[in-house]
């Protein structure tokens, strides 16, 4: 079982540097075989289809991250200090992770095309959502308004990590960031009063504009 286990590990690790180094569109389960010095009939044992094959390694990577950033954030004694921890992380460890960059928006635009690759994303969103709303007391704000903050939150640091890989000046995208962490504090750090039915009014607003493409008005 352990020599199974390492086999796996072994092909998931040089899928993943087939990814950083080709792209979905160009890596073959052939690429990988050679990579990790396996047969191609070893390659099939352990995966059913190269797309099986490529969302195993890219989440293999992306779940090592996220255990990465929840050691990070998780011994912080309040949620402010959290969130500015996380904000700077995913800025100061992304900008040195170009691969993994890479690897990350190449398994979201897959989606587009691929089912079973969405559905890998949307559990990989959910778990980024999770991480961020354990990262909140339950008394910081009520739950789901926690869900959608996270939301609020994962959707911003995803924008400005594109625009980063896109090459949009760095002066800019710091500048972006910083914005971008004070606007998520001021939401934390109001008064108990203020902060709360903020929080609320966005998920109401939420509800309310589901409500409306549900029902077909504008």
């Amino acid at each position: 079982m352990r020599e199974a286990q390492s086999t796996r590990q072994l092909i998931l690790e040089a899928a993943y540097r087939c990814l950083c180094e080709k792209g979905s569109g160009h890596v073959s389960t052939r690429d990988v075989a050679r990579a990790a010095d396996v047969t191609l009939s070893l390659i099939h044992y352990y995966f059913s289809s190269k797309e099986e094959l490529l969302v195993a390694a890219a989440r293999h990577a992306i779940d090592r991250e996220l255990r990465e950033l929840e050691h990070v954030i998780r011994p912080l004694p309040d949620v402010a200090g959290r969130v500015r921890h996380a904000v700077r992380y995913v800025k100061e460890h992304l900008a040195t992770l170009e691969s993994w960059r890479r690897v990350y928006f190449d398994l979201m635009a897959q989606a587009a095309w691929s089912p079973r690759i969405a559905e890998e994303v949307r559990k990989l969103q959910d778990q980024l959502v999770e991480l961020i709303v354990q990262a909140a007391p339950d008394d910081e704000f009520p739950p789901e308004a926690r869900r959608v903050f996270a939301r609020v939150m994962l959707a911003g640091l995803n924008g400005l990590a594109l625009q980063m890989m896109q090459g949009a000046p760095e002066d800019e995208i710091g500048k972006a960031y910083r914005m971008f962490e004070n606007m998520l504090l001021s939401a934390i750090t109001a008064a108990p009063h203020t902060a709360e039915p903020a929080m609320a009014s966005l998920a109401s607003w939420g509800n309310r504009k589901s409500g409306e493409e549900r029902s077909g008005f504008p």
